[in-house]
């Protein structure tokens, strides 16, 4: 923990003092230290790791190492777009002047297929909400992303407008059941 909290500046740092000894036999064997600004948590199969701000509040509020998203992975990673995220076990935490959200399971792959922040669909600015049939959704800079069926495709631009004015998922249309495809002169077409 101790190499963790000065590579992060100590006292002085982004954790602040120590408010909290070190807890061990948690979860899998983890363990966690608390800080004025946030945490360090570890277990034998993620090693030793920083969470704090608003990411570790999306943490907090989906049951830390006890929720979908496991332990810490990685160090928050600072983003050329602005934006940060650790890795966790079952997927991210990512922050941007949009806030911080949950990425996990199916989302997060249609969102990382359409190339994560870079892409079409940019930063996620909802969290996961839960409609009809069992279907989530993720709202986006650029757009959404739908899972139906555990499978999940990016709904974007004209063809998020039409499905918008045809009622979403409770419309004729239904849900979305493949990816937004390039055809032709520049044209665009997305089953449902």
């Amino acid at each position: 923990v101790l190499p963790e909290w000065e590579a992060l500046g100590g006292s002085t740092g982004v954790l602040g003092l120590p408010t909290s000894p070190l807890i061990t036999g948690q979860l899998r064997g983890g363990g966690f230290q608390n800080f004025q600004g946030g945490a360090i948590s570890w277990s034998p199969a993620t090693g030793v790791h920083a969470t704090y701000g608003d990411i570790r509040q999306v943490w907090r509020q989906n049951d830390f190492e006890f929720g979908v998203l496991g332990y810490p992975t990685s160090e928050v990673t600072d983003l050329s777009t602005g934006g940060r995220y650790p890795n966790y076990e079952g997927g991210a935490v990512v922050s941007s002047s949009a806030g911080a959200f949950l990425s996990v399971a199916s989302i997060r792959t249609a969102w990382g297929q359409n190339g994560y922040e870079n892409g079409p669909l940019g930063y996620p600015t909802s969290g996961i909400v839960g409609i009809r049939d069992g279907g989530t959704f993720q709202n986006y800079q650029g757009g959404a992303v739908i899972v139906w069926r555990g499978i999940g495709f990016a709904s974007l631009g004209s063809s998020r407008e039409v499905w918008l004015a045809l009622g979403y998922e409770n419309g004729v249309l239904g849900y979305p059941t493949s990816a937004l495809v390039g055809i032709r002169d520049g044209g665009t077409f997305q089953n449902y």
